[in-house]
């Protein structure tokens, strides 16, 4: 399961926004970088 802080979603959101990114691609990025991590 992927869960984020408000904290951290705020920082996902404002990342988003800065580089015209979906908050869903950064989601699946971030869920790629947990798994190669792990």
């Amino acid at each position: 399961t992927f869960w984020v802080t408000d904290e951290q979603k705020a920082e996902i959101s404002a990342f988003a926004a800065e580089h015209n990114t979906t908050v869903s691609r950064l989601i699946v990025e971030g869920l790629e970088l947990r798994m190669n991590q792990g």
